[in-house]
């Protein structure tokens, strides 16, 4: 049984994938909402209120899917593995440096396997910008630009969690793992953080938009650039620079732009929804958690652990302390 904890927007696309992987009566959902849990369980869903209820009533949970709100993931996460149970966590993994740090050691005291909900480590354009990084084929990397822009924030959203730093709202809360994350990924692990500048636009309580500088080891210097209330985007967009020793390379996760234009060849997957990395992600998670193979073809195992779940949230802490935020 894989139990999706948290029935919202990603519980529910989570909730949809893994049905559609190992079929509907192998996933059960937790959810507080009554009218959640009462709508799912009439489509044939076991549902339980919490993580308690469902391990008392559920037979052997072989994993579960975290997918609560970011400020009740410490909770949650610690509970499921002190039942020993492997856990895919949303990111952020919390909002405090110190309490990811005691899951991820908990987790490997236990010798219970974490993923991190990290997905563009799985897109396909992002797969092929980091082989090149790697193989070293257009020289050294000598620098780099990232951008997340999107239309979250408008000066018509109402104030709720997303507009408040503390709860686990603002850009950088929100944009920032997936970014920061990449540039790990792609470029290894800051070494030194810059001028951070973070501004408002809407938000009351949070940042809408914010631009800092790093650098990693070999003196890769990368400038980034989130905000998340472009009216002039439709949906997020991200987008890497990269200057190498012999070339210029531009990755919007969905081509490669250099000398020529590419489209990477996506993974094949059993059932498609919002994009094949959701898809490889859990069935990454969910084989391991079953011990057998979902995937349709061979795929690099790129998963995202709980500690790099902690080291993006470490990034995320100190960019917010250099830039005012805490």
């Amino acid at each position: 049984m894989i139990l999706v904890i948290g029935g919202g927007k990603m519980g529910l696309s989570h909730l949809a994938i893994a049905s559609a992987l190992i079929g509907k009566g192998n996933v059960a959902l937790c959810d507080t909402s009554w009218l959640q849990r009462r709508a799912f369980a009439g489509m044939g869903y076991r549902c339980f209120h919490d993580f308690a209820q469902a391990r008392q009533s559920l037979g052997p949970i072989a994993g579960a899917v975290i997918a609560a709100p970011t400020r009740s993931h410490y909770v949650i996460t610690r509970s499921v593995l002190d039942q020993n149970i492997p856990c895919f966590v949303e990111k952020p993994l919390t909002l405090s440096p110190k309490a990811s740090a005691e899951l991820v050691d908990l987790a490997r005291s236990r010798g219970v396997d974490g993923q991190m909900g990290l997905v563009l480590r799985y897109n396909a354009a992002f797969l092929a910008l980091r082989e090149v990084v790697r193989n070293g084929d257009l020289g050294a990397v000598r620098g780099y630009s990232a951008t997340m822009t999107g239309n979250v924030i408008t000066e018509h959203s109402k104030p709720s969690w997303r507009s408040d730093h503390a709860r686990g709202g603002g850009v950088l809360n929100e944009y920032g793992p997936h970014v920061f994350d990449l540039c790990r990924f792609l470029f290894g692990d800051v070494a030194e953080i810059g001028d951070v500048t973070a501004a408002r636009v809407h938000s009351a309580r949070a940042e809408d938009r914010l631009d800092l500088a790093w650098t990693h080891p070999g003196a890769i210097a990368g400038n980034l650039a989130l905000n998340w209330c472009d009216p002039t985007r439709r949906k997020s967009e991200i987008r890497f620079d990269v200057r190498f020793a012999h070339a210029r390379m531009i990755c919007d996760g969905v081509t490669l732009s250099a000398a020529a234009t590419r489209t990477p060849f996506p993974s094949p997957v059993a059932f498609y929804l919002r994009g094949e990395e959701y898809t490889l992600q859990l069935e990454a998670f969910i084989g391991k958690c079953l011990n057998r193979t979902l995937h349709q073809t061979p795929h690099p195992e790129v998963a995202a652990t709980l500690q790099d779940g902690l080291e993006v949230d470490r990034l995320i802490d100190a960019v917010a302390r250099k830039g005012g935020l805490k």
